[in-house]
């Protein structure tokens, strides 16, 4: 019984990490992408260096001083797309 439990326990914890992995590697991408002067495609926004800025801290993209439209918008890299 001792040794299920823990065979359980490790096996969720390296689910946990690989869902992990893969959403850091994905978030990378699209920071990268950004960076590099590409436009990504998050929900129903367009989003580029000439609108938008990223924010690593909490891994987003919000509006810059002349993007008065979205103002207020934060948007998750998460949700994001490259175009």
């Amino acid at each position: 019984m001792f040794l299920a439990c823990i065979i359980i326990i490790v096996s969720i914890g390296a689910l946990y990490e690989s869902q992990n992995d893969k959403k850091s590697a994905h978030n990378r991408e699209m920071a990268n992408a950004f960076k590099q002067g590409k436009t990504l495609v998050c929900g129903q926004r367009e989003v580029h260096q000439k609108d938008f800025i990223f924010v690593s801290g909490t891994m987003s993209f919000i509006p810059n001083d002349s993007n008065k439209q979205d103002k207020g918008v934060v948007i998750d890299i998460f949700t994001c797309k490259i175009k």
